[in-house]
């Protein structure tokens, strides 16, 4: 009989733009995939107990939403379900023109950009764990955006109302293909159409020289799951998110 390989040793990477928000080592752990030769239950609660000493802040794990072996093991583990992150796909088909009122954004947006990014977020993973408080969460996604337009964002799109930036879109690539990294609207011009507009900017932007778009949105956010539905996105699969906070 050959004996079967042993299953690869979760690994853990530390997380530095998480920490410098958080104020505290933040890592991501990455388990084996399925099938594993293995039980996991061990190795993850002996992580736990080291991490625990080391006065880690966060360690956040995010598996298949169908692998029930590893959320039983994270579970046991002291990890508490966050979220399910749903990531859905759409053709980009003929090219089109940008929507009246859209464009890159240019540097007199920015400001507009980054004070919607710090309070119109709700439904992301560090907003819906109770043990961070929003005033990080709001931090965390205003340097995302201030990333985005140093250099982290392929392209910066905004959405006008007049001459102020009222919402935005941050793409960038996934496995070779556009994917929508983060998308925004002040929360004083919502149900006005704007996110309509931004990801049929996003499209456009694309179309000429791609085939798809693809966007990540949590399963929780039922405006951002219909808005993505109607406008032809399918959903491609599924991901829990686990927080251990030792």
């Amino acid at each position: 009989m050959i004996a079967s390989e042993p299953s690869p040793a979760p690994s853990i990477d530390r997380q530095d733009f998480e920490s410098g928000i958080l104020g505290r080592p933040v890592y991501r752990l990455t388990l084996p995939p399925p099938p594993r030769s293995s039980t996991l239950a061990g190795p993850l609660t002996l992580l736990r107990e080291r991490l625990t000493q080391e006065g880690v802040g966060l360690v956040a794990c995010r598996i298949g939403a169908g692998d029930a072996e590893a959320a039983a093991a994270l579970e046991a583990a002291g990890f508490r379900r966050i979220e399910c992150l749903v990531t859905l796909s759409r053709p980009l088909g003929v090219p089109g023109e940008m929507p009246p009122g859209t464009g890159t954004a240019v540097p007199a947006d920015h400001e507009s950009c980054l004070a919607i990014g710090r309070t119109a977020f709700t439904f992301d993973r560090f907003h819906a764990d109770d043990r961070f408080p929003d005033e990080a969460a709001d931090r965390l996604k205003e340097a995302w955006v201030r990333n985005s337009f140093a250099g982290r964002a392929d392209a910066c799109l905004v959405s006008r109302d007049g001459a102020t930036a009222v919402g935005f879109v941050m793409c960038r690539f996934s496995q070779g293909q556009p994917a929508i990294d983060l998308i925004a609207v002040a929360l004083s011009h919502q149900a006005r159409g704007h996110g309509r507009r931004l990801v049929a900017a996003a499209m456009a932007h694309y179309a000429p020289n791609y085939a798809t778009i693809s966007v990540a949105t949590q399963q929780s956010n039922l405006p951002s799951m219909a808005l993505y539905r109607a406008l032809g996105f399918a959903v491609m699969g599924s991901e829990l998110t686990y927080h251990l906070v030792p």
